[in-house]
């Protein structure tokens, strides 16, 4: 298993995990949320740790996805969707690149897709209000 940086004894419990593209066209990246409001990153073919996504304030991560572009959504018990660049020296930047603000409750669910085989121009969300979005993901 890979654990969550934070040691045995105090690191938060796992509540969603995904596959993203890699920036290069790689194997890509594994995605855990947290508990404790972060997600964390690895690389797939390593394994390595590679990144810490750390909104604050939005409670747990209960939803993530790729969103297209070399992004990540993760959907929060605030009921803000985070979106982060997974790119190339995106790791040092601690800040999501984007909110997408509408649900009035928990976003427990997230799902990427299009109207064309491998798109992921549109974003999915469903949430704790009984509402289900759909967000435009195609101009970055």
């Amino acid at each position: 298993p890979l654990p969550i940086p934070g040691g045995p004894d105090r690191a938060p419990a796992v509540t969603a995990a995904c596959h993203a593209p890699g920036p290069t066209g790689d194997s890509g990246c594994l995605v855990a949320g947290a508990a404790d409001g972060s997600a964390h990153v690895w690389a797939l073919r390593t394994l390595e740790h590679r990144r810490a996504l750390r909104p604050g304030g939005g409670g747990s991560v209960l939803a993530l996805a790729d969103a297209g572009l070399g992004r990540l959504a993760s959907g929060c018990e605030d009921g803000c969707i985070r979106v982060w660049a997974l790119h190339e020296g995106a790791e040092t930047d601690p800040r999501p690149s984007q909110a997408l603000i509408g649900h009035a409750g928990a976003v427990g669910s997230l799902a990427s897709g299009g109207p064309g085989p491998g798109d992921v121009g549109w974003l999915f969300s469903g949430a704790a209000d009984a509402s289900l979005h759909v967000w435009d993901m195609r101009s970055g």
